[in-house]
């Protein structure tokens, strides 16, 4: 087993199985950086109980859904790349609750679930679990007949997403929705002046 608590000094790995892959022998370890080929959602909850200095997570494909939770488990990503393959918005909403240290979110899917395009649902989750969120990617195609795009857009256009991201959307419709939402978040002046000064006292 790659992932384990003898593999001391592993820091990388990318496991790119075609086949799902299985987590359940896996014990404490000290990985910092994975890529995951194919994964179910309960296998991944599975697999963050046991990896908590895990910072950077790349999976190429998710699927299923699974609403366990993860307890007291105190989480470091801070990156994570995801291609979501029909998982439910609540169960994703459900895992990026465990992620607070999250600072650049990238997701791609194919999905059926018409919350993914919801501003108000995004705004909400940002703001209640994702405080250090700074890059935010959204490239989605969902299977519905729903084909409003312009009320998508103008949701997107609110208070909330005008003062503190720089934002890009692109919404059309072509046998399914394909929604593109990019997104980087807004630093104020005196965050940008506190920022100089600690890169200045560093220098020195």
């Amino acid at each position: 087993m790659v992932l384990c608590a003898k593999s001391t000094n592993l820091r990388n790995c990318s496991l790119n199985f075609r086949n799902n892959c299985v987590f359940k022998n896996v014990t404490m370890s000290n990985i910092e950086c994975l890529t995951i080929g194919w994964c179910s959602m309960s296998e991944l909850f599975f697999l963050l109980i046991h990896t908590t200095k895990l910072r950077k997570l790349n999976i190429r494909y998710l699927c299923n859904y699974d609403y366990r939770t993860l307890g007291e488990t105190h989480l470091m990503i801070n990156s994570l790349n995801v291609f979501l393959y029909f998982v439910p918005f609540n169960n994703v909403e459900l895992l990026l609750k465990y992620l607070p240290k999250l600072k650049k979110l990238t997701i791609k899917g194919q999905l059926d679930d018409f919350n993914y395009t919801d501003s108000q649902l995004w705004q909400t989750l940002l703001t209640s679990s994702l405080p250090l969120l700074a890059l935010f990617s959204l490239e989605i195609t969902i299977l519905t007949r729903i084909s409003d795009t312009q009320d998508i857009v103008d949701k997107f256009q609110t208070d909330f997403w005008i003062q503190r991201w720089n934002l890009t959307i692109d919404c059309r419709y072509h046998k399914s929705l394909i929604l593109v939402v990019n997104g980087k978040q807004k630093i104020n002046e005196q965050q940008s002046l506190s920022n100089e000064i600690q890169e200045s006292s560093s220098e020195s």
